[in-house]
């Protein structure tokens, strides 16, 4: 490892505690996600602290073989306690991590800002930099307002038509089958030309944890399912990890949406973040739900030839 001004200290084993005091920390900030994550694709998860400021990294892996990824599966980033640290700040620091840790930044992705709209900050003159946009519901303080805050109606209709058609809605069981769920989203991720497909064993991790980090929904008909929704939950915000359909039966995927979010209002969850599609259609459909366009960036290390003059500059500024 190389000198830095300042000091980087290695926090992980105080993570815990410390991520749910960082602004626009989630689910998968947790030392739980980044220990799951580890476990199923290789690496190590450790987390980095420069004065206030916080990068929960996994390094080594198939994730990040060559370097480390701030956001592997998931959003990362550069975390403060009590506010949000900008763009522009957080590549100064994740760059500055990688020449601490002599290993190049592989993947940023950082945590979207729900006071912020997509295109306000596109970065187009940094390398390596790309904007995107996930949808985030702000969730009202009850089921009813939820219900009545769904836009023109689509949902309420969708869901009522799913009912009518037979198909129920439960949350999923402890100790329940995985296969045929993660079969629907395997199915899924092949229709939409996804590339990736979830590991079975990430999902089995978490769901080995006894206590309120997780939930899932499964939509049923005639006694099989017919589509499932996975979530995780941390300090009030709920993330919607994946999700499946077969394809067949209507308004299942709707069903499946509602009940997660009304399951994350009884949970205490003040938003739900929905996540990001390459495809226009998937993200209409999260929209109906009453979720606002949130970006997020993604950068790759660009190999900034930044002094320590500036960084030291940089970083006081915002202290």
């Amino acid at each position: 490892m190389t000198e830095e001004p300042g000091e980087w200290t290695d926090v992980t084993g105080e993570w815990e505690a410390l991520a749910p005091a960082m602004a626009g920390s989630g689910p998968y900030h947790t030392a739980w996600w980044g220990r799951a994550v580890a476990s199923v694709f290789g690496g190590e998860f450790r987390v980095w602290r420069h004065r206030d400021l916080h990068v929960p990294i996994l390094s080594g892996g198939r994730l990040a073989a060559r370097g480390f990824a701030s956001g592997h599966v998931g959003y990362g980033g550069v975390l403060a306690p009590d506010r949000r640290v900008p763009l522009a700040q957080q590549l100064t620091v994740v760059t500055r991590l990688a020449r601490h840790l002599a290993l190049p930044c592989e993947r940023l992705v950082t945590t979207p800002d729900p006071a912020a709209r997509a295109g306000a900050e596109p970065g187009a003159d940094t390398p390596g930099l790309t904007e995107r946009a996930t949808c985030l519901i702000t969730l009202p303080a009850d089921e009813t307002a939820l219900w009545a805050g769904y836009r023109a109606g689509d949902v309420r209709t969708e869901v009522r038509r799913a009912g009518q058609g037979g198909v129920t809605a439960r949350l999923l069981g402890s100790d329940e089958d995985l296969a045929p769920l993660l079969d629907l989203v395997h199915r899924a991720q092949r229709r939409v030309g996804a590339a990736y497909r979830t590991p079975p064993e990430l999902i089995a991790a978490i769901r080995r944890r006894d206590d309120e980090s997780w939930f899932g929904v499964v939509a049923e008909n005639d006694g099989g399912p017919v589509a499932f929704g996975f979530f995780l939950v941390s300090a009030g915000s709920c993330v919607y990890l994946v999700s499946g359909w077969d394809g067949i039966t209507p308004n299942a995927g709707a069903l499946v949406v509602h009940t997660g979010l009304t399951e994350a209002i009884r949970r205490g969850c003040r938003t739900v973040d929905l996540g990001y599609s390459h495809q226009a259609s998937l993200m209409r459909f999260k929209r109906k739900f009453g979720a606002e366009l949130r970006p997020y960036s993604t950068w790759a290390d660009a190999g900034s030839q930044e002094t320590d003059q500036e960084y030291e500059r940089d970083n006081v500024a915002h202290q």
